[in-house]
């Protein structure tokens, strides 16, 4: 007979002494003896059964006394069980060998993981889709035009679109914007109002006149600070500055002689 893979060793041959050493035996030593081996073979067919029945490296198989095959689980000894995706392997019940599946861990946070070749037990990974994404965003310290990002499973320093509005330097003349990650202050447009005035090249600049001059009477000029008349000021002749020849008299803005 067999259990599992096994033949139980109890052949023809054996059978024969068996009885040979019965006949001789006292009926109590006779009943006791197979009151055991009716135990044993119960306890053979149900190991076989229910729990191992084959030598192997979570099973341990043994002859009894009386010819039977006693298989017993190894639980909790270290197995193989040919998974280089497991790590732990050990013994359960049954004489199965089963390990816990292996961690994997991205070494960059723009990779993910992507399983464990079952042939080299390697872990594998797959980067992220490139730009902003969990563990890899947000400002760079101290470079306001920059941000974190993935790009080719890298997490790196990237710079901000252009045109980005940064902090301001409490200039109100020049504009606060991020140009190739960097922020910079271009001036505004010439004449832009600003606070008391208008920009000029950056700069806001006043252009009231703080103690304005008394106007001029009709037709006459103001020429080096003073007003005169143009029709007939032979040194501001017609406009400031036009003086008339010796012998010439300004009349009606014209040097005449």
């Amino acid at each position: 007979m067999t259990y599992g893979t096994r033949r139980c060793p109890l052949d023809d041959r054996r059978f024969d002494q068996l009885i040979r050493s019965l006949a001789t035996m006292p009926r109590r030593s006779v009943v006791g003896w197979l009151l055991g081996a009716t135990f044993s073979l119960s306890a053979q067919s149900r190991v076989a059964g229910e729990v191992c029945s084959e030598e192997s490296q979570c099973c341990f198989c043994r002859e009894n006394q009386h010819g039977a095959i006693i298989c017993t689980d190894r639980v909790g000894a270290s197995c193989d069980d040919g998974d280089p995706c497991t790590v732990d392997d050990v013994c359960r019940a049954g004489g199965l060998c089963k390990g816990r599946p292996k961690t994997c861990a991205a070494s960059s946070r723009c990779e993910q993981v992507a399983g464990c070749d079952a042939v080299t037990g390697e872990c594998l990974f797959t980067s992220k889709p490139d730009g902003p994404t969990a563990g890899c965003s947000g400002p760079v310290p101290g470079a306001p035009c920059r941000e974190h990002a993935c790009r080719g499973g890298m997490c790196l320093s990237l710079p901000k679109q252009n045109g980005t509005a940064c902090p301001s330097d409490d200039n109100s003349c020049t504009d606060d914007i991020c140009t190739n990650g960097l922020c910079t202050h271009p001036p505004l447009v010439n004449e832009t109002p600003c606070s008391g005035g208008t920009c000029q090249n950056g700069t806001c600049v006043d252009n009231s006149d703080p103690d304005p001059e008394p106007a001029c009477r009709t037709g006459w000029k103001r020429c080096g600070g003073r007003c005169v008349d143009s029709n007939r000021d032979e040194r501001n002749c017609g406009r400031c500055g036009k003086r008339c020849a010796r012998g010439e008299r300004c009349r009606r803005g014209r040097c005449r002689s």
